[in-house]
C-alpha cells in the first residue's frame, strides 16, 4: 500500500468516525481540559504557576499544527503563491512542491533540473507540512464501528 493509499484509508477511517460522533482528543487539549478543571481551586501562588504553564503550553499549540495538518482546500491554495507544500500523489511517497496560483497547479524540481507541472487535485493530497499518516484501525474497533 502505498502513501497515496494509506491517507484515503485514513481520511476514510476520520470520515466514519465523524460521523458516528466519535472524536480523538490530542495530549494537548486532554492537558488543557485538566487545567480547566483545577483552575478554580488555585490559590494566588498557584495561579502564577499556572500562568508559567500557560506559556510552556502556547510552545506546544505550535506542535499541535503538526496534527491538524489536514489537506488544503482550494481557498488555502490561493493564498499560498510560491509557498512550499507537500503533496502526496498515486505515482509518489511524497514530496515537497511550490503553489503556482496563476496556473492552478504545483511545480515539483526534476532530477533533471527542470520542472514538472501538475494541476492542483489531480489524484494528489496537497498539505502545508510533511503529512504523518495515521492508521485509526485500533479506535475503530473499540467503538466497534465498521470501515
Amino acid at each position: 500500500m502505498n502513501e497515496y493509499e494509506r491517507i484515503q484509508k485514513m481520511n476514510h477511517q476520520l470520515y466514519v468516525m465523524k460521523k458516528n460522533k466519535k472524536m480523538l482528543l490530542s495530549k494537548y487539549r486532554k492537558a488543557r481540559e485538566l487545567l480547566e478543571a483545577i483552575i478554580p481551586t488555585l490559590s494566588e501562588k498557584e495561579k502564577n504557576l499556572k500562568e508559567a504553564l500557560d506559556l510552556s503550553v502556547s510552545g506546544l499549540l505550535k506542535m499541535q499544527v503538526q496534527e491538524d495538518n489536514l489537506p488544503l482546500k482550494r481557498v488555502h491554495l490561493e493564498s499560498m503563491n510560491g509557498e512550499p507544500v507537500w503533496v502526496v500523489s498515486y505515482g509518489h511517497e511524497g514530496r515537497w512542491g511550490i503553489v503556482n496560483t496563476g496556473r492552478e497547479s504545483i511545480l515539483f524540481p526534476t532530477l533533471e533540473g527542470g520542472v514538472e507541472e501538475k494541476q492542483w487535485f489531480c489524484d494528489m493530497y496537497i498539505f502545508r507540512y510533511k503529512k504523518e499518516i495515521k492508521d485509526y484501525t485500533e479506535v475503530l474497533a473499540k467503538y466497534g464501528l465498521q470501515d
